[in-house]
Formats: C-alpha cells, structure tokens, sequence
C-alpha cells in the first residue's frame, strides 16, 4: 500500500486517510495541509491504486482493513483517527468493527456502510446507478479503460455541489492513479465486493458486540440522505458513540 505522511505537530496524535473511487490520497492532500501544524497525517491509496500494487488487490472492505491495520502496526502509529470518504468509509467502518481498540475515532464522509441502514434505499437509488454497473464482472474494465478522464468526469460533475472545485490537476491526478495495471479492475472489485461486505455487517450487527470507539458522520449539505438516518443505522449496527455533522455549501 502506497502513502505519503507528514509529521509536523506535537504528540503522536495520527489522522489517517482513507479515499474514494475514482480518486487516490491526493483527494485529502489540501485537508491534510490545514492539519500538518497539529498531528501527524497519513493518506494510503488503497491496494491496486497508484503505487499500491497488489497481484491480486481485495474487494472485500474487512480484508482491505485488514491491510490498513498492517500499515498502522508497521509504522508504529499512535492515537489514530481514521477518516474514510466514500468507498474509503466502508473500509474505515470495516476497521472500527474489526480493530476497535487500535483507533480513538473514525470519521466517515459522505457514504453508507452495505447492510447498515439506510443502505437498503441507497443500493437501489438511480442517483447511484453506478454501484450495480461497476459489480458487474470485467464489463466495467471494458467499457471505461481508455475512456477514464471521460468517465470519473461524469461523476465529478454530476454528484458535487461545486465541481468547479475539483480542478484540472486533480482530475488528470486521479486518471493516472487508475492507469497502473490492475487499478481499474481492483477499484470495480470494491463494488464486487459489496455481497460479502452486507454479509460481514450482517454477522457483526447478529454478534451484538458493542463498540464505544466514537464515530462521526458528515455529509454535505447537497447530498440529500438524512442524517438522523444514518445515525440510527450506525447505532443499530453496534456502535454506541454515533454524532453527525452537516458540511454548508
């Protein structure tokens, strides 16, 4: 797994950052620029992406965790927060169930957890038509590979309330992190890999384990689900310490 890190504040408080599809850790750099005087920063791109190259990259988000815990154990990080937008989310979601006390906090940025409600609507929401196409086997490699800028353009422009804001070098970033070999194919596994993640959810929610290790949701304000939503969803799945927050603009 490929990072960037950077340690410029006292303590050995950690933020580490888990990004979306189709993006890599270059999604958080201008976030992590705001933190770099405060704690020390870490963004991974997820296996298969970038410089992340794996033979065969997992799908599933418990196994990616894993991965992850293995990054934070070899670097010796301390006093972890994770912070997970979109696909980067489930696989946050999947550590805090899986390694609770290896974190302080996870923060989770506008996406849902597959078997944690509201999921059941999102999965079906034609807004979102993407997440059945994208779990369809080698289809999606077919249709998009050598379209990609074209293709995660769309998406830039389609779902943001400021697309303006993800400019021209940040889209080409995003284009060459995906053209790695096995990067598309390991990014559309995430979407393959939603069946044994509502499994997984499914079996930690029946356990009726319960985490204390705090989680926050935040959406923008453009994204339409309901937070409160969320909130009982996260709570219902297990964890005890859930808040929202809602992003202006």
């Amino acid at each position: 797994m490929s990072l960037t890190s950077a340690r410029l504040g006292g303590g050995s408080a950690t933020v580490v950052f888990l990004h979306g599809w189709p993006q890599s850790w270059l999604e958080f750099e201008r976030v992590m620029a705001l933190l770099i005087d405060k704690v020390r920063v870490v963004a991974l791109n997820l296996p298969g992406i970038g410089g992340s190259v794996y033979p065969s990259a997992p799908g599933d988000k418990r196994a990616i965790a894993a991965v992850v815990h293995e990054v934070i154990a070899a670097m010796t990080l301390q006093d972890v927060s994770l912070v997970g937008h979109d696909i980067g989310g489930q696989v946050a979601f999947a550590h805090l169930v899986a390694y609770p006390d290896e974190i302080v906090g996870v923060v989770l940025v506008d996406m849902a957890i597959p078997g944690v409600d509201p999921w059941g609507d999102v999965i079906g929401h034609t807004k979102v038509w993407h997440l059945a196409f994208h779990s369809i086997p080698y289809l999606p490699e077919t249709m998009v590979r050598g379209r990609e800028r074209g293709y995660f353009d769309f998406f830039y422009e389609a779902v943001n309330a400021h697309p303006e804001s993800i400019d021209d070098d940040a889209r080409a970033s995003s284009v060459v992190a995906y053209l790695t070999p096995g990067a598309l194919t390991a990014s559309f596994g995430w979407y393959r890999g939603f069946s044994q993640d509502t499994k997984d959810n499914a079996a930690f929610a029946a356990d009726a384990r319960r985490i204390a290790t705090p989680l926050l949701y935040v959406q923008g304000d453009k994204s339409g689900g309901d937070l409160e939503r969320y909130r009982r969803g996260f709570r219902g799945a297990g964890i005890d310490t859930v808040s929202g927050a809602i992003v202006p603009g």
